[in-house]
């Protein structure tokens, strides 16, 4: 009697065997004949026992075959999905990257034209700034007009050129006056 897995579950498949082995003896009490003595009857039980396992090897190998047949159809099948599966991470992956690209150079084209925006405008105020330009103006202090900003100092305007030029002739005429005296 054989006992075998269920042909459903993957991987191997466990048999249980189990044997049962019936003697028959002849003792020569009941009738008498002549005995053919116990060899005959070990003779029967090996021939059985060896059909039997020819019958349960032949079992076992067309169980074999039927499970080759469907591992390697299995097999088949996921290579195929595998096949699909790989197409698809591939094109999925090329979406991807020409994506990245096109976020690359819009990136790229924005800085640009926030760089040539940013030049537009520091031009514009360099040009209408008078910071940067000769207009002595830009040197008073705001903290009074005597004062001036002395990193950026650009000369003397006319005016004070004039009172410059006054204050020193007043003193000449101070000195001359101290001189004669």
């Amino acid at each position: 009697m054989c006992i075998r897995g269920s042909p459903k579950t993957q991987g191997n498949t466990f048999v249980h065997c189990v044997l049962f082995f019936f003697f028959q003896a002849e003792d020569g009490i009941r009738d008498f004949c002549l005995s053919r003595g116990l060899g005959d009857v070990y003779k029967r039980q090996v021939h059985g026992e060896k059909e039997m396992n020819k019958k349960f090897e032949r079992e076992n190998k067309e169980d074999f075959e039927v499970q080759a047949v469907q591992i390697n159809d299995m097999r088949g099948e996921l290579d195929q999905l595998n096949k699909v599966q790989r197409k698809e991470m591939e094109v999925a992956n090329k979406e991807s990257n020409i994506s990245m690209i096109k976020e690359k150079i819009d990136r790229e084209r924005q800085a640009r034209a926030q760089e040539q925006q940013f030049n537009r405008t520091h031009i514009q105020h360099i040009l209408k700034n008078d910071f940067y330009t000769e207009n002595p103006e830009t040197c008073i202090a705001q903290t009074g007009k005597h004062r001036v900003v002395k990193y950026h100092w650009k000369g003397m305007n006319q005016d004070e050129k004039k009172e410059i030029l006054m204050e020193q002739e007043r003193q000449r005429q101070e000195l001359s006056l101290i001189h004669i005296s």
